[in-house]
């Protein structure tokens, strides 16, 4: 990358390029191809935000921002072939991302040392849980882009329910009924983030997005969830269902514990 360039706008520029091949010129299934590209530019963005309110070292910063500009990279081929950006109906799109990277030549202008770990945290942004055995810097980088990926997507549903009255469930498949899996309901009681395995309907889906709460890594991550109000979205998404003011009052709490009372 050249000096005085923006970095993210030449990411972006890169990753626009990435995308033209999957493109169908149906505007209908384009549109996602849109979507996503959109959703990692402001990826890039929120990661930024988290890094300057953690204060990261300025030596990791073009790692954090192909992390968080590239963690999606395969989604445009997925949703390309397979209409949905359901793994279970296609593949694991952290996996195939990290392949991609390895591969496309995309990360050369990095140090050996961060891209290996800039691919790690791009295969690990989907994953319920992070493994032991990273480096300092991959950790890092995951814990980043994982939870920019979170809160920029809760902004897509936030988006969607002002300009539609409601959210849908954005490229998945899911049963209508307005029921509380045990399984979720066990994970949120835990504090812990559910799998997304466990969704069988739309108000699963939501619930997740609950458990995402406990899931963010930096108290700014908390802060901007509160922030934005995506709770009292989720509890518009969620309500009538009986039982779901528990895990949205637990998360309500656990977001004063760790950032303040202004829920």
């Amino acid at each position: 990358m050249q000096e005085g360039e923006n970095p993210l706008e030449s990411l972006y520029a890169i990753l626009k390029l990435a995308a033209e091949p999957w493109r169908s010129g149906n505007p209908e299934i384009d549109a996602f191809i849109d979507l996503k590209l959109e959703h990692s530019a402001r990826v890039a963005e929120i990661g930024g935000q988290i890094a300057a309110g953690e204060h990261f070292p300025a030596d990791i910063m073009d790692a954090a921002n192909c992390a968080c500009m590239f963690h999606d990279i395969s989604r445009f081929m997925q949703y390309r072939h397979h209409r949905s950006f359901d793994d279970r109906l296609s593949f694991d799109h952290g996996d195939m991302s990290a392949e991609i990277l390895k591969d496309a030549g995309i990360l050369d202008f990095l140090a050996p040392d961060d891209r290996r770990d800039v691919i790690t945290a791009v295969r690990l942004h989907n994953k319920r849980t992070l493994p032991s055995e990273l480096t300092k810097h991959a950790r890092l980088l995951a814990k980043l882009t994982r939870d920019a990926d979170k809160l920029d997507i809760m902004a897509i549903f936030t988006a969607q329910a002002v300009e539609n009255g409601s959210a849908d469930t954005i490229g998945f498949s899911l049963g209508s009924e307005r029921l509380m899996s045990p399984n979720i309901l066990e994970s949120l009681a835990a504090r812990r983030c559910p799998s997304y395995g466990d969704i069988v309907n739309a108000c699963d889906f939501w619930l997740v997005r609950i458990g995402w709460v406990y899931d963010l890594s930096f108290d700014t991550s908390v802060s901007i969830f509160r922030e934005r109000k995506y709770l009292d979205f989720l509890e518009q998404e969620l309500d009538g269902i009986p039982g779901a003011d528990k895990p949205l009052r637990d998360a309500k709490n656990y977001i004063v514990s760790h950032v303040g009372a202004n829920v």
